[in-house]
């Protein structure tokens, strides 16, 4: 039984919400309250634009230009690039808030900001990050009128905002009806108040020494857009003209779109820097991508019948781009009169103050709720099956906070919960239990017997890496049997799948609405947390895609809601993984060839549990030869030292495989000297022949011979791959036992993970080997530049993530930790 770790996730996470549909044609003609009292209105000025002559870099690309990304704790994903004496900074929302994207144009004095975010959270995170600049906003624009670029402003409020005078006006006319409407959604996600910019007029400005180009382009996306440039720069931000690596909400007609695209991509350069209204930014290269995306969508317009055909066609072109639900905005405007599901069916999404994703499908007599956790708690899904008179729902969640407000919605449809079903044992389906204790919990035998055997131990594992984000308790459901109940009038067919994603999974069917809840067995968007085999898994997504019909609704265990076709996708991803594994030699490349093969996929980091297991690192060949023993009484560092130099130069250096050594000596005058070989066999010889050593007798009088101990330990793993000494400070001893039974690949996984996600990002962290053993003693050495950096990493080490999975390997009554000053070292890098 495999059992998989989730790392130290964002939790508290910002509500996240899919964007309400954008305008088509023309905008909601709304009247503006004669006297608003919730809204900010600016006064309207012209801004004359300044005549200034500007000579175009002679290398629009210099060689200072440099690009790094960085995750806000928000979820916000900042995207930076400096171009010498102008930084541009681009913030973008999750693809679940539609990937939109606001820029920050930093010069030597100023930031000037483009847009303003759709949701309030992620509006006020970016002025956050804009002020954490340290240079005051000059200005704030805005693109054009849809709700996703100018509902932010309330955060913005304060400063000066522009926008083209027809945006102004189109802001000043819906935006009161679009703050109700989004509210009446996304509650306090969505600002109450709104800001009518001022208006500034095409044209050239110069901002602290800096050209701005101000230009209206119409009938693109939006009837009017604001597009700025940067011409020394060779930057231009072009609003929603240009969607990045995701699928177009084509609220725009194609032809003219196309044509302002073409106009953009005659006045570019291989080194033009595209600011995408959705996307991170791109190259020129977005405008052509951006045109062959409408061509076919117009294509398509006049050679299929429905909404569905038209967006498998456009998912069939553009495979590589993410935020398929785009296309839901705007199929039903194209066409009105159809509909693939039955007419009684409807879909609509909402968004939990907590940050959970509501899709309500409506069935007729039956609705299905499903509740979809952010991606940064994996997109982790949870069912409902409303009936006439009832509620059955499917997993508990993860995190209890979200566990707990899974079951408030489900209590706000207004019918008891007849029962919840567990799919299957692993931590993120069974440990929001908690929140429903008091309820009818059931599943299959298999899955009873596994929540019973690990239950508690998740439960202390999650807990030491997420506190009171976990559940303190967990329920051991009830068996029910594979078979056919009917639940208040309606048949649920329970299916048990073996050897998939799980050993054990329970498939729920409901077989007269064509509706199946399959767990963990599909992910839907969202790259796979492999923890099962690819073979065994593929069989059984083949099994139910051949029970499948065009109409099938697939309630995944990861992800949204999908259709028949989330089989297909499943199976393409498992086939490739698993051609990688026979081809690379690297956890690394093996997830650099997923994402590459699929970079419409969210979640990367789900691969990261399974690599560690695929690709174990390779020991490094080698042994560790530790030598400690206690200065005689009387004995001085100096005259120790004096010895020591003389025998590493005159005998241990000139042994056949010898490598490196190093002197330490802690504070309560132990010695510590260590001793790199290329293999065991050298290190014994070595110690074979240490008795006719010259200098020995001068070496041996400076200890107290009764408290020698050598112990020689296969080295395992290095920061670097290759040991070299550092030199300076101080160097950290850690030994210890493992438990009785406990997993020594486990532990070296556990002990990877640790160092890659906290000890290796302290201050002062130079080096770290770990090695054991033949008997099981197990070292770990850590060198630091100074005793403080030890001191303070071993004081934080309690917060540090994945800490409860690595000492619940530990035999704590076997660990010894012991800080030695280093006292010299040879220079030998080997």
């Amino acid at each position: 039984m495999k059992r998989f770790k989730f790392p130290i996730l964002l939790i508290g996470m910002f509500a996240m919400a899919l964007l309400i549909a954008c305008s088509t044609a023309d905008p909601v003609a709304v009247d503006a309250p004669a006297e608003p009292t919730e809204q900010v209105a600016a006064e309207v000025v012209e801004e004359a634009p300044a005549e200034v002559e500007s000579e175009p870099a002679e290398e629009p690309m210099a060689e200072e230009r440099t690009v790094e990304t960085m995750m806000r704790e928000s979820g916000l994903m900042v995207t930076v690039q400096n171009l010498g004496d102008v930084t541009v900074h681009s913030v973008t929302a999750p693809e679940q808030v539609f990937a939109n994207s606001t820029h920050i144009i930093e010069t030597a004095n100023n930031l000037v900001l483009i847009d303003t975010q759709f949701l309030l959270p992620n509006a006020m995170d970016f002025r956050a990050y804009a002020e954490s600049l340290g240079k005051p906003i000059e200005r704030v624009l805005l693109t054009h009128h849809h709700p996703d670029h100018f509902l932010g402003g309330e955060a913005f409020a304060d400063l000066d905002m522009y926008a083209l005078a027809q945006t102004s006006d189109l802001i000043a006319e819906v935006g009161q009806a679009e703050v109700d409407e989004k509210q009446a959604d996304f509650g306090p996600a969505i600002a109450s108040t709104f800001v009518v910019p001022t208006v500034i007029e095409p044209g050239t400005v110069e901002i602290d020494g800096v050209t701005f180009e101000f230009i209206l382009v119409e009938n693109a996306e939006a009837e009017f857009q604001l597009v700025v440039g940067l011409p020394d720069y060779d930057v231009v931000a072009v609003g929603d003209i240009v969607y990045s690596g995701v699928h177009l909400i084509m609220a725009g007609a194609p032809p003219t779109w196309i044509e302002a695209l073409n106009a953009l991509k005659a006045d570019s350069t291989d080194q033009t820097i595209v600011l995408a209204g959705h996307g991170v930014p791109g190259g020129a290269d977005l405008y052509d991508a951006n045109i062959a995306w409408l061509a076919k969508a117009g294509e398509l317009i006049g050679a299929v019948s429905t909404g569905d055909e038209w967006k498998a066609g456009l998912i069939e072109a553009f495979p590589e781009l993410g935020m398929s639900a785009a296309m839901d905005f705007v199929a039903p405007f194209l066409f009105p009169e159809e509909s693939s599901m039955p007419a009684e069916r409807t879909v609509e999404t909402m968004m939990r103050e907590s940050g959970l994703m509501v899709t309500v499908q409506n069935l007729g007599d039956v609705t299905v709720h499903t509740v979809t956790a952010p991606e940064q708690v994996f997109a982790n899904s949870t069912h409902i099956i409303e009936t006439t008179n009832n509620l059955v729902l499917i997993d508990t969640q993860f995190l209890l906070p979200n566990a707990m407000d899974f079951r408030a919605y489900a209590e706000s449809l207004g019918k008891p919960i007849e029962r919840v079903l567990l799919t299957h044992h692993h931590p993120d389906h069974f440990l929001g239990g908690e929140a429903f204790a008091d309820l009818d919990m059931y599943a299959l035998a298999q899955t009873s017997d596994l929540i019973a055997e690990v239950g508690q131990a998740e439960v202390d594992e999650k807990q030491a890496d997420f506190g009171a984000a976990i559940a303190s308790t967990f329920v051991v459901p009830t068996v029910i049997e594979p078979g056919t109940v009917e639940i208040d009038g309606v048949t649920f067919e329970f299916i048990l799948v073996e050897n998939a994603e799980a050993e054990f999974q329970l498939v729920v069917g409901l077989p007269d609405y064509d509706v199946v809840a399959v767990g963990d067995i599909v992910y839907s968007g969202v790259h796979l947390i492999m923890a099962g085999a690819p073979p065994t898994w593929i069989e059984a997504l083949n099994a139910l895609k051949a029970d499948s019909t065009d109409q099938t609704i697939v309630l995944a265990g990861h992800g949204v809601p999908g259709g028949a076709e989330l089989y297909d996708a499943n199976i393409a991803w498992l086939a490739k993984a698993g051609e990688l594994i026979g081809t690379v030699s690297t956890g690394e490349e093996w997830k650099a060839g997923l994402i590459e093969a699929f970079p419409e996929l969210g979640m990367s980091a789900a691969m990261d549990f399974v690599a560690p297991f695929l690709f174990p690192a390779a020991p490094n060949a080698g042994l560790i030869e530790v030598i400690t023993v206690d200065l005689a009484e009387g004995a001085t560092t100096p005259s120790f030292l004096q010895a020591d130099q003389a025998i590493q130069a005159n005998y241990a250096s000139l042994q056949p495989g010898y490598l490196a050594r190093e002197t330490a000596i802690n504070a309560d005058g132990v010695v510590r000297l260590v001793i790199h070989w290329e293999s065991r066999a050298d290190s014994e010889a070595s110690i074979a022949g240490f008795g006719e050593a010259p200098g020995l007798e001068a070496f041996m009088g400076n200890f107290n011979a009764e408290t020698m101990v050598i112990k020689q330990y296969d080295l395992l793993t290095s920061t670097s791959g290759e040991v070299t000494f550092p030199g300076a400070g101080v160097t950290e001893a850690i030994t210890v036992r493992l438990l009785d039974g406990a997993d020594p690949d486990g532990f070296v996984a556990a002990n990877k993970a640790l160092e890659e996600n906290y000890i290796s990002l302290q201050p002062g962290f130079i080096a770290r080997e770990v090695a054991v053993t033949e008997d099981g003693d197990w070292l770990i050495v850590i060198h630091w530049e100074t005793a403080e950096d030890s001191a303070a990493s071993i004081a934080n080490f309690e917060s540090a993530p994945g800490v409860g999975e690595f000492m619940g390997f530990m035999d704590t009554e076997t660990l010894a930790i012991n800080v030695f000053e280093i006292q010299e070292h040879s220079d030998q890098d080997y």
